[in-house]
């Protein structure tokens, strides 16, 4: 039976759609190899010499999860840096990551499985919402397959794959849809569109959705000229700010909370030391086919590999003076320079004077947020996004250009009895064959710069620990507080390897601890730490009395002697645990005094 038009119509949409999907799913399984053999066991670690921040963002999405369980009850007082409130708002939340992760967390009992489950479809993700993007812009399909294998392949988001929330640029590109489809036609549903994809990338990622404010607040007049005048256009302008305001304000409301509270101005030096230069678009972090003349480092020592790749930048070139030249993708096409130009100053920082004028300090100074905001290089993911967006222009114009050339040539060679619309077009089989060879060249520009096999982190095994870990599960006391030993030494990632290790256990044993890693270290504390110097000791065991711990966690591997019973016993705790397989012990503390609720 024939299917109606419009059915058919949307039956090819989906397999093409699926097709798509699947397409990005391998090729994001095969760039991040060896990763799918060791995927229950091993998490991926990128630019950071250690799986501090991997280890930090599975108990991150594991913690949302959990909540969603509980009804978001208590969502903000993660059982880290104990009994500071608020502390989750310290560092990246992600409530929009733990929905999309609770079905794989339901379906995979293994955390590290499921994390590295997520990573392969945060990646697929984003090649798809591009195929979607490109496709909305009309481009023919080797420019829009090739665009979103760009995005997947993208050798910046590979070589920064353990920070986990920077892989959710489908969320920026869906907010580009969805904000370009409003700027064409301004209505209610579209402005509120604009407004949740927004919402979502800010609950994904801040820091995109911080950036991705200021770059669209700045460049919208680019996309919206014609609309100026449209008094409708500003009515549901300002609904989906309003709308977008009102969905991440519980987000920015406890992150402005806790700043408020436990921040401190930030060292000037940070936020030059995460800015970028010219020179650091030379290379790319791995191998690439053609890259650019210079020198293999930095010379500024600094670890910045952001180049996307040479064929990227000259088709992005190719895409910038054709989409210029052509009437209905001009307007898009600005606006994508604009992006990529503004991206790329802003990812400057401190080292962006001109005149004394600096954007950076003036956005510290009148942006909300922006002046915690230290890790400026973020910005270069939107400029390769653009840059990408380009690169696909830029195919397109070669596969129209060519097409036509050849069609002309057939016109000449063998003219047509009848003149019609499709006379200096080329026939069905060559349009098929250029397409290919169009296809051909996107999937080479796409694996220009294949990203380098990352290290892998091999995660403690919960069974190796189990004894312990099961004991803090089923202890009948309420409420015991952990203080795990040894603490971490500084602010550093490598530093706080052991801190994240001890989240990561707490997973699977639910107890608070003093101890945590996270963007923001509570006030309370750093003014504790220093009275454990000397642990342990009777003065140290009252401070965590008085905090409210119940229980101290060693690591006698780490620990050694410093750490000894008698030491531990002279100081007033009592072993309750010693699981020698592991390596770990524990101490309950007798009370010096009064512990607080």
């Amino acid at each position: 039976m024939k299917l109606p038009r419009p059915y058919a119509k949307a039956k090819r949409h989906l397999w093409r759609w699926l097709a798509q999907y699947v397409v990005m799913v391998a090729l994001a399984t095969a760039s991040t190899m060896p990763l799918a053999s060791f995927a229950r066991s091993h998490l991926p670690v990128g630019a950071a010499p250690t799986a501090t921040v991997p280890l930090l963002n599975v108990w991150t999405i594991d913690w949302n999860v959990n909540r969603i369980d509980h009804g978001y009850r208590d969502y903000w007082d993660a059982p880290i840096y104990f009994p500071t409130r608020g502390v989750l708002a310290g560092s990246e939340p992600q409530p929009v990551t733990g929905w999309l992760a609770w079905p794989i967390w339901k379906i995979v009992p293994n955390p590290v499985l499921a994390y590295n489950v997520l990573i392969i479809q945060f990646l697929a993700l984003n090649g798809w919402f591009t195929c979607r993007l490109l496709e909305r812009l009309r481009l023919a399909w080797p420019a829009s397959w090739a665009g979103g294998a760009m995005i997947c392949l993208l050798p910046l988001v590979h070589w920064q794959i353990d920070v986990f929330q920077l892989l959710a640029l489908w969320c920026v590109v869906w907010t580009l849809i969805a904000f370009s489809s409003f700027a064409r036609r301004p209505t209610a549903w579209r402005a509120v569109h604009v407004a949740a994809a927004f919402a979502c990338t800010y609950g994904t990622c801040c820091y995109y959705g911080l950036f991705l404010s200021i770059l669209l607040l700045i460049t919208w007049p680019v996309l919206c000229a014609r609309r100026l005048r449209d008094a409708k256009f500003w009515l549901w302008t300002c609904c989906a700010l309003a709308v977008a305001a009102l969905l991440v304000s519980p987000i920015c409301w406890a992150q402005m909370t806790f700043t408020r509270e436990h921040g401190s101005a930030l060292p000037a030096g940070w936020f030059r030391e995460l800015s970028v230069n010219l020179t650091h678009f030379r290379r790319t972090p791995g191998r690439q086919l053609v890259p650019l003349p210079g020198p293999a480092t930095n010379t500024d020592g600094s670890p910045w590999a952001l180049s996307p790749g040479t064929f990227k930048m000259v088709l992005a070139g190719v895409g910038l003076v054709w989409g210029v030249w052509t009437r209905r993708r001009r307007r898009f096409t600005l606006f994508c320079t604009s992006v990529l130009v503004l991206a790329i100053l802003l990812a400057m920082g401190p080292r962006l004077n001109v005149f004394g004028f600096s954007p950076h300090d003036l956005l510290t100074r009148y942006y909300p947020g922006f002046d915690r905001a230290r890790n400026l290089f973020r910005f270069v993911y939107f400029a390769h996004l653009m840059l990408v967006v380009l690169a696909a222009i830029g195919l397109h114009a070669m596969h129209v250009r060519l097409t036509r050339f050849i069609g002309k040539r057939r016109a000449v060679v063998r003219p047509p009895r009848r003149l019609t619309a499709r006379a200096h077009s080329a026939s069905p089989n060559f349009r098929s064959l250029i397409a290919l060879a169009m296809f051909g060249l996107g999937a080479i520009v796409a694996v220009e710069a294949w990203p380098p096999p990352r290290p892998l982190h091999a995660v403690p095994s919960i069974a190796t620990h189990a004894t312990w870990v099961r004991w803090l599960r089923d202890a009948p006391e309420p409420a015991i507080v952990l203080a795990c030993f040894p603490l971490a030494s500084g602010p550093q990632a490598a530093e706080g390897l052991r801190t994240a290790e001890w989240m990561y256990f707490q997973m699977f044993h639910r107890r608070p601890m003093i101890n945590g890693y996270s963007g923001m270290i509570p006030t309370d504390y750093l003014l504790l730490k220093p009275k454990l110097a000397g642990f342990p000791s009777r003065g140290g065991v009252s401070a965590l009395c008085r905090v409210g711990v119940t229980h101290c966690l060693l690591d006698t591997r780490i620990c050694g002697t410093a750490f000894d019973a008698e030491k531990m016993r002279a100081a007033g705790m009592h072993m309750v645990v010693d699981d020698t397989r592991a390596g770990i012990q524990i101490w309950a503390l007798r009370p010096a005094t009064t512990p607080r609720p």
